[in-house]
This record gives structure tokens, sequence and C-alpha cells, in this order.
């Protein structure tokens, strides 16, 4: 039988024992914790290195990081003759982080480099499979195709994008017409996209501007067959890039074209100004009134003291200068070898020059032939018609209308104050355009 006070001795070790035990065990935990904290935080700062041996050992360091083994795929993969050491490490990526598309990305993009065309197809579908709504995914995906020659999945794809990206469709249409010279399947695609016949347009204008005017009038013409419904806006902004490019009798004709819908409406019969009483805000484009700001010169094209209607346009010569201006000016169509007259209505305030504001007529294809103008207008003077006529040349099919002031050459000079004009009527001689009197 243990002795009583043997018992109060053993019991006091035991518990002392145990405590230590625990707190050996608690010092020991605590030691494997910071150790893992310290490797794992080496690893995370040498993975933010661009330096190949430094991520070798991160991922040495923490081998299931899918980060850290992206991070040393993508290094490799930027050296194309590094692609097949790459793919090791973006696939171990793809198995520790399966659903980051752009991991997927990344990993068909090293595939193509190694020419494993299967492996290629397979990051490039998983990728936009998890990313489905990601621009940049479908964009790189469809560049994949487009260098790959397969020109069915990369039209998909651009179409995609295009969908998801339809305010910028201008890269796609140059990156597609590099590929493939602008070939059918696009535009026939584009019929299939939300809003197609808006891309349609927007097509015609690139390739407008790329220096496909051919190709463009024939995408124009299928257009207006099918009687497809467009924006006028995105119409006009294609007349105005004919215009820009020195095509006048496209621009013409697309003019033309557009005459049944609103916004031509405001050409009077007969008359070929269009919106020559200023009753509605300029189109800043196209065969309606364009502005070019400059110095000194103010504008207001919905001014109230109108002669016909409620508006006109007023021009102000707010300072004293004598720069030849032409602030505002109208392409007009018009047919070659026909005599046309050109009136308008204008009046003065305190025009303070021996050379004021006319309306002037060049012919932009040769600005000699012809270039004509109505009297200038001086001092204050009431409403009154100003008259001019011309003779076209035979290719002529555009003529360029402004409202001009050229530099004087004697005293005074300068030029300030108002002047207003309503009332710009061109027509073939022989045509009589009655002009309404407002009473003022």
């Amino acid at each position: 039988m243990i002795p009583l006070r043997s018992l109060q001795i053993v019991v006091p070790m035991a518990s002392w024992l145990r405590r230590t035990v625990f707190a050996m065990m608690v010092l020991l935990i605590a030691v494997f914790l910071a150790g893992e904290a310290m490797r794992v935080g080496v690893a995370g700062f040498l993975g933010d290195s661009s330096d190949v041996v430094e991520l070798q050992q991160a991922v040495q360091l923490d081998s299931t990081n899918a980060s850290l083994h992206h991070s040393l795929g993508a290094i490799y993969s930027y050296d194309h003759s590094d692609a097949a050491d790459a793919i090791p490490h973006l696939r171990r990526a793809v198995e520790l982080s399966p659903y980051d598309a752009y991991y997927w990305l990344d990993l068909g993009w090293a595939c193509f480099g190694a020419g494993d065309e299967d492996c290629a197809r397979e990051g490039f579908s998983h990728a936009v499979r998890f990313a489905p709504t990601t621009p940049r995914v479908q964009w790189q995906t469809a560049i994949y195709f487009v260098m790959t020659g397969h020109k069915a999945e990369a039209l998909s794809y651009l179409g995609r994008y295009l969908e998801l990206v339809p305010d910028d469709p201008a890269p796609v249409f140059a990156l597609y017409g590099r590929a493939f010279n602008h070939s059918d399947e696009l535009w026939q695609g584009l019929a299939q996209l939300r809003d197609g016949n808006r891309l349609k347009l927007a097509y015609v204008d690139f390739l407008l501007q790329s220096g496909h005017g051919d190709i463009a009038a024939h995408y124009w013409q299928q257009l207006l067959s099918m009687h497809a419904p467009m924006r006028t806006s995105t119409a006009i902004t294609y007349v105005q890039h004919l215009l820009d490019a020195g095509r006048y009798g496209e621009a013409a004709q697309v003019w033309h074209d557009l005459q049944p819908s609103a916004v031509t409406a405001l050409g009077r019969p007969g008359d070929l100004v269009f919106n020559g009483s200023f009753e509605q805000q300029p189109l800043n484009s196209g065969f309606d009134w364009q502005l070019q700001p400059m110095p000194y010169v103010s504008l207001d094209f919905s001014a109230r003291a109108a002669r016909d209607g409620v508006r006109c346009l007023q021009i102000d010569y707010t300072v004293p200068d004598n720069s030849e201006s032409e602030p505002v000016f109208h392409f007009l169509p018009v047919a070659g070898n026909t005599t046309y007259a050109l009136s308008a209505f204008v009046r003065s305030q305190d025009i303070r020059s021996d050379s004021g504001p006319r309306l002037r007529v060049i012919d932009p294809t040769c600005l000699s032939c012809p270039d004509t103008s109505t009297d200038g207008t001086t001092g204050t003077t009431s409403w009154h018609e100003v008259t001019t006529t011309f003779t076209t040349a035979p290719a002529t099919k555009v003529v360029r209308m402004s409202v001009w002031r050229p530099r004087s050459r004697s005293f005074p000079t300068s030029i300030s104050g108002e002047f207003w004009i309503d009332s710009v009527s061109l027509r073939p001689v022989g045509e009589q355009l009655v002009q309404p009197v407002s009473g003022r």
C-alpha cells in the first residue's frame, strides 16, 4: 500500500509532466506554422519577380500555388523556344485552379507556340467556357483561329466579341480584312448579329476609310436593295466620309437615296440647298451646313430675326480683324454643264469694312471652275436679295458653297459687326422658286 505522502508527491509531478508535454506540443506547432508562413511568404516574395530562377525557387517552396505555376509558365511562354517548358507549369496551374479562364488562355498560347494544336484548342475552348462574357477572352480566341487559318471559328468568336463590344467594331474589321481580304463571310455573318444593320453600315464606313471604296459601294447597294432599316445618322456619316475621300458623285447618290428619310425632309422641291432657311439645327455633316470654328467669329443658327420662318443664321464678327474667314459651308449636288442661279436674303448691322461677307461657290475638284460669289454686304442694311450665276464643268458632280469674307485691301481693313442670312436657294437657271416673305 502506497503511503499517502508518496501519493501527494506523484500527483503534482504527473500534472507538471502533462503541462510540459502540452507546452512543447504547442511550441512545436507554432514553430511549424511559423516555418510554413515563412515558406509561403518567401515563395510569394519570389513569385513577384520576373526572374526565372527566383520563380523556380518559389514553385519549389510552394508547389501547390496555382499563381506561381502560372507565372513561371507565362515567363517560359514569352520565349517561344521555351514553350514546351511552359506547358507543364501552365497545366499544373489549371489543375490547381480549373475555373480561371486566363490560365487556360495562356495554356492555349503556350501550346500554340509549341505546335500542339489539340492542346491549344483545349486551352482556348476552356477559356471561353469559363469566361463567356469577357471580351478579351473572345478576342484572343478569335486571334488564335485567325492565325491558324480557321475562318469559320474565327468569324464565330469575332461575332461574339462584337456582341460584347458593339460600339468599337473597327478592330474586328481590320483583323478580319488582313487575314481574309474582306471576303463576303464577314458581311453575311454581321447579318446574324444583334444590331446587324448598324454593324453593316459601320463596316461600309470602315471600308471607305481604309481605301476600299469600291467594296464599300458594293455593300451599300446591297443594303439599299434589301431595304434594310438603318440609323440615318450612321448613313450620313458614310456620306461625309465619301465627301472627305473626294468621292463626290457617290456621296451625292447616297444623299439622294436618303431623301425619303425624315432627316432630308427640309429640302424644298426643286431646290438643291438642304435646310436653306435654317429651320433645323445643321447636321454639321453630309449635304447640310457644316461649321469651321474660327477666331473672332460667332455663329447662331437659331437667330429669331428671320425673314422666312422662325430661324435664320446670324454671324457676329466679334473682334475687329482682317483675316479671311469661311465659318460655314455647304456641299450641293449638281449636274455637269449646267447653269445655276444662287440666291439668298441677307441683312447687316454695323459691318465696318469694305470687304463684307458673301456667298461663294467653288468646284472642290477644280478650284478655278467655277469660282463665283455674290456681292459683299457692308454697313447697316435691311433684308435684301443677293444673287449670282455660274456654269458647272462637264464632270462636276458637287459644288461647295460657303459664307466667305475675303481679306480687305483698303481702309477700313478690319471687319466687325453682325450679318444675317436666310432663304438660301440654288436652282438651275430657268426654274423659279417663290421666296415666301414673313413680313419682317
